[in-house]
């Protein structure tokens, strides 16, 4: 949602759709958490060592990592950023390309949790 303001809107616009969801991040990570949590309990009768859920590790501390280091950083800087230096925070290709990898990232997790390949 930030990416598609930031693409389309003003500065301005920007900085209010971050400070109004600003609390959503927060509650979207504990959301993160208790679903993680809730996956191993549900994993154990599929073993935790089971290739499928090595990956799915794998890919969610990799998606994890993306969306705090350059995602979460990226539009704390686009929100900071003045009308002068908005322009060129908005088009960095790092975070767009972080954004499209962490969402391939998670669509593969999602796939390994609902094929169970090996299972």
């Amino acid at each position: 949602m930030v990416r598609l303001v930031a693409y389309r809107g003003s500065a301005a616009a920007v900085r209010e759709l971050i400070a109004a969801v600003d609390p959503m991040f927060r509650v979207g990570g504990l959301a993160a958490a208790i679903g993680v949590v809730a996956g191993l309990i549900l994993a154990r009768n599929f073993g935790y060592g089971a290739p499928w859920l090595i990956g799915a590790y794998i890919l969610t501390a990799l998606a994890a990592g993306l969306g705090n280091a350059i995602d979460a950083t990226w539009a704390n800087r686009l929100a900071a950023a003045d009308d002068q230096r908005f322009e060129s925070v908005r088009r960095e290709r790092i975070p767009a390309l972080s954004g499209a990898l962490g969402a391939v990232f998670w669509l593969a997790v999602l796939w390994l949790m609902i094929a169970k390949p090996g299972a």
